[in-house]
């Protein structure tokens, strides 16, 4: 399957840190389509060639196991362009259209690893430039705003220009094998299913059961889940996805936390390698319950 996947903010930190070395594993694996091309897109003034050099270079921060050898690269390389833009300006996404009319692949993904406070544009510039057709996906990544409001405003700007199956807004955790292992066990599972409502479950408890603090896993874990969410953009698959109606759910239930911790000071602090502050503690067992850790 033919496919070309813009990446707008193609040479920052997300797109070396996170999207490339999911995708060179996806080559690496053999599942990403081989009539592809990966178009990296931003303002600084670079050739093809030296777009390639640049990612090749960062692969150097990549784990060992994870990391291309030079044969490896050369090939996937080759899947690798570069466009420089400026997003602000209509005459570049004219240059765009131009660049992606010449083979006319059967799937356009445009992946708006920018901030938040340009994905309007971007989309608005890119249905402007008449790349908003049937064949194209875009994905945002989170956050998508700062609260309610904001995140409204993104997607009825998004939702003016592009079809919400068109639209593929990413979650991270959505991609995780445990996650992909949990709806597996609660939805295709006879026994489960009927029994794991809210009517029967007392409350969850999750166990973060690492050696490393978030400041030394960050670079290194999501490598895997992003593989298999730029996968399904590709194939059009929309079940890990967020849609816009979820995502004003979840800023519905997250916005009355934030305004709490913006007048208490905010969440309770707590010692590295305990299990929590003590106010958790006291919160449950008010309705008799503990965690489990602790008993």
């Amino acid at each position: 399957m033919s496919f070309d996947l813009v990446l707008f903010g193609g040479t920052g930190d997300l797109a070396w840190r996170k999207l490339m070395p999911a995708l060179f594993q996806a080559f690496r694996h053999s599942s990403l389509p081989q009539d592809g091309r990966i178009v990296g897109v931003a303002r600084d003034d670079l050739s093809d060639d030296q777009y390639r050099e640049l990612i090749q270079s960062r692969f150097s921060a990549v784990e060992g196991a994870k990391r291309p050898s030079p044969e490896e690269f050369k090939k996937f390389a080759s899947m690798l362009y570069y466009l420089r833009m400026d997003l602000s300006k209509p005459d570049d996404y004219a240059r765009l259209a131009d660049l992606l009319k010449q083979r006319d692949a059967k799937t356009i993904v445009m992946y708006v690893a920018t901030a938040p406070a340009l994905f309007t544009q971007v989309v608005e510039q890119i249905a402007a430039a008449g790349l908003n057709g049937p064949r194209t996906r875009i994905v945002l990544e989170k956050p998508l705003g700062h609260d309610l409001a904001s995140n409204r405003a993104i997607n009825a700007a998004v939702g003016k220009v592009l079809e919400e199956k068109q639209v593929f807004r990413i979650d991270h955790y959505l991609g995780k094998p445990s996650v992909q292992n949990l709806f597996a066990m609660r939805f295709g599972n006879a026994l489960f299913e009927p029994i794991w409502r809210r009517e029967h479950i007392a409350n969850i408890q999750i166990t973060m059961a690492e050696d490393l603090g978030v400041e030394k896993r960050f670079g290194a874990e999501r490598v895997g889940a992003y593989e298999r969410l730029l996968l399904d953009v590709i194939d059009g698959r929309l079940n890990l996805f967020v849609r816009s109606d979820e995502q004003e759910e979840a800023w519905r239930w997250v916005e009355p936390l934030i305004d709490s911790w913006a007048s208490d000071g905010g969440p309770r602090p707590y010692a590295a390698g305990t299990w929590g502050p003590s106010a958790s503690s006291a919160m449950i067992a008010r309705d008799g319950f503990s965690w489990g850790e602790e008993q």
